[in-house]
């Protein structure tokens, strides 16, 4: 109601379209950076489960060991998809000891902080390019600032919040650059480098080849030089980044091991275990990891896969099955924040009202935690995060109400959102996943809201021309008088 309520008050007032408004954004978000720092500052911990272990393999490597040393050379074998995220905490830790910085790690903090920050100024880049109205703009701002940039997830430097500015910037190139060809290179290069952050920042290619790709295939004679620039684009950063693995291993000296790697079929068989409803489970890896090599583990994979999937359909459990590991995806507003292993892990000691606040918000109060009970106001934040979770999931629904609105960005970003959606659905459930993408799922929600609020007043518009053209008054107005 607050929003619409803006929204009816303000549309008529347009945003600056000027540089200068773009520079002042830019300050901003600079403002809200030192914050971030001031924050994660008063505020930061260190967890366990997969960030913990990068921790420790990238301080013993920059300690002066090597890959085997901390097995780092095994695990970035069998998962080769964090291997660049890995060389990137080993560069910013050297850079923090560089600086004499007490804690060099908190450097990788910062830069977590930084990629949310910028891939939150790069959708409000977006939201300029597709409304004028500044309480849409506003509420953009305000929203995305109180639940993405200065969300706690910023606290944890790994692939979610270091693939965010890749994921944005191959939507803001999609859907804001102009320049043809420069448009096809930056969304490639997006894309393919943010692959080997986190495979979903693939998805913004995904989209300009179905929606743009496939109509130029169609008039290829007038198109044929976008298509050429988009393929060309995809085909040169894709066979560009297969040197990243190798430069790597290269100047760490070692190799990885290719016969270890988990191929995709793992995680589409575990994606559909009944232990823990397509969540990670510890005897799935188990499992693939029994097998020699890729082939023999992609096939040991897929027939595990074929009789759970039977099972399901013969006890008629399929149903159930995929309503669950819906709500393990997209039914937790904080992305299931704190759900992760050991998540709360080493204490760190602040001495500050933020600290005692955090404490009392961020953490959760059904288990103990570092020697003591916290999370007396978890149950609120939680329940604040998950409203305005529904009201974005509700503003998607409504993104498609005005089809002359904007149709091609918004078909855009659906294909992008339901591409994720749906890995959710066939791979491993990760309510965390969904952070990345987070900026969009808020774009496309007020896109939404926008649509519903124009249609309202087109209505309101409609009824009162049929008002006076009928002749009719307001309501009291046509009643006789009593004696």
């Amino acid at each position: 109601p607050v929003l619409g309520l803006c929204w009816f008050r303000f549309e008529k007032r347009k945003g600056m379209q000027t540089r200068r408004a773009v520079l002042w954004m830019a300050l901003g978000y600079l403002l809200l950076f030192a914050f971030q720092l001031f924050w994660v500052n008063s505020v930061y911990f260190y967890t366990d489960w997969d960030v913990g272990l990068m921790k420790f393999r990238v301080e013993g490597i920059v300690n002066g060991g090597s890959m085997a040393d901390t097995s780092a050379d095994v695990g970035y074998s069998i998962y080769p998809n964090n291997l660049l995220i890995f060389y990137v905490l080993c560069v910013l830790e050297k850079i923090g000891m560089l600086f004499s910085m007490a804690e060099p790690y908190r450097l990788c903090i910062y830069m977590s902080c930084f990629c949310v920050n910028i891939a939150c100024f790069l959708g409000n880049l977006i939201m300029r390019k597709l409304t004028e109205s500044t309480a849409i703009r506003g509420a953009y701002t305000l929203i995305s600032t109180v639940t993405i940039v200065l969300s706690p997830w910023i606290i944890i430097p790994y692939s979610d919040t270091f693939g965010m500015p890749f994921a944005l910037l191959g939507m803001w190139a999609l859907l804001c650059l102009d320049r043809k060809y420069l448009k096809w290179v930056v969304t490639a290069f997006a894309a393919v480098i943010g692959y080997y952050v986190k495979p979903t920042c693939i998805f913004p290619l995904f989209a300009a080849f179905i929606l743009y790709g496939i109509p130029y295939l169609r008039s290829w004679r007038e198109k044929w030089r976008e298509l050429l620039a988009l393929v060309g684009a995809s085909v040169f950063f894709w066979c560009g980044a297969l040197l990243i693995p190798v430069w790597i291993q290269h100047t760490y000296f070692f190799q990885l091991r290719t016969e270890m790697r988990m191929p995709y079929t793992h995680y589409l068989m575990m994606g559909i275990n009944d232990e823990t409803n397509g969540a990670y489970y510890h005897n799935d890896f188990w499992f693939s990891q029994g097998y020699p090599d890729v082939e023999s583990r992609k096939k040991g994979d897929m027939e595990r896969f074929k009789k759970r999937l039977d099972k399901l359909v013969e006890e008629r459990r399929l149903g159930e099955f995929v309503r669950k590991k819906a709500l393990i995806n997209f039914n937790d507003g904080t992305f299931d924040w704190g759900g992760e292993g050991v998540f709360f892990s080493d204490y760190v000691e602040h001495d500050n009202i933020l600290w005692d606040w955090f404490l009392d918000t961020m953490v959760s109060g059904s288990k103990e935690v570092w020697g003591g009970q916290y999370g007396k106001h978890y149950a609120v934040y939680r329940t604040i995060m998950h409203t305005v979770w529904l009201f974005m999931l509700t503003g998607m629904v409504l993104a498609g109400a005005d089809r002359t609105f904007h149709r091609r960005e918004k078909a855009c970003m659906m294909v992008v959102l339901c591409g994720l959606m749906v890995f959710l659905m066939l791979f491993e459930a990760r309510a965390r996943y969904l952070f990345l993408y987070s900026p969009v799922f808020l774009i496309l929600s007020l896109c939404g809201w926008e649509s519903f609020f124009r249609w309202a007043e087109r209505m309101a518009r409609k009824r009162r021309a049929g008002d006076k053209s009928t002749g009719m008054r307001p309501c009291g107005e046509n009643r006789p008088e009593r004696d």
